[in-house]
């Protein structure tokens, strides 16, 4: 609902807080600068950036449970990445 959109919006804005005290600043090499300004083209911007943020992980989190509910019923296999 409306309270929950609101605390991830506030989640949102100290994260973004957070990282402008970050010092560090990577360096991407030309290609990733592409592909990134290429993705920022096709997004439709509407309303601010965290209102873009938020859409995008709401999409990306449909996205992951459309993708789960596509694995058979039991399936209990997860991979050590670590």
């Amino acid at each position: 609902g409306p309270t929950a959109r609101r605390r991830e919006q506030l989640r949102l804005l100290q994260l973004a807080e957070e990282m402008n005290q970050c010092t560090f600043q990577p360096q991407i090499d030309a290609r990733s600068a592409e592909m990134m300004d290429e993705k920022l083209r096709n997004i439709q911007w509407k309303g601010t950036l965290h209102d873009a943020l938020y859409e995008d992980a709401l999409r990306r989190q449909k996205k992951q449970a459309e993708c789960e509910s596509i694995l058979p019923e039991g399936v209990t296999f997860q991979p050590s990445v670590g």
